[in-house]
């Protein structure tokens, strides 16, 4: 199941946890699977993917351009430390810094 990160065009909705339909805003940036939106920055996450034992998460964090690497990777590093204060059995399949 590949998550792709995409800029949205407009046309796009999905269902909001609280199960309503929400129509998305043009050049927002949203996570997506096969089966559609699973995250938008603005409205916030699916209604369809919620974590709920035994499931898997996806984590992504945004920031701006010019923040070095090695700083983008100290911070999911920390995330990732954090993370398991609360579930140490949770594993990293993947910790990567895309431009």
């Amino acid at each position: 199941m590949p998550v792709r990160l995409d800029v949205t065009s407009g046309d796009e909705t999905y269902t909001l946890m609280r199960g309503q339909p929400q129509q998305v805003k043009p050049g927002d940036i949203s996570s997506r699977m096969a089966k559609g939106i699973m995250s938008n920055i603005i409205y916030g996450p699916d209604q369809r993917t919620q974590i709920q034992p035994p499931r898997a998460m996806c984590l992504h964090h945004l920031c701006p351009a010019g923040i070095a690497q090695d700083s983008l990777t100290r911070h999911l590093q920390i995330s990732k430390a954090m993370y398991a204060m609360f579930s140490p059995q949770a594993i990293t399949e993947l910790l990567q810094v895309f431009g």
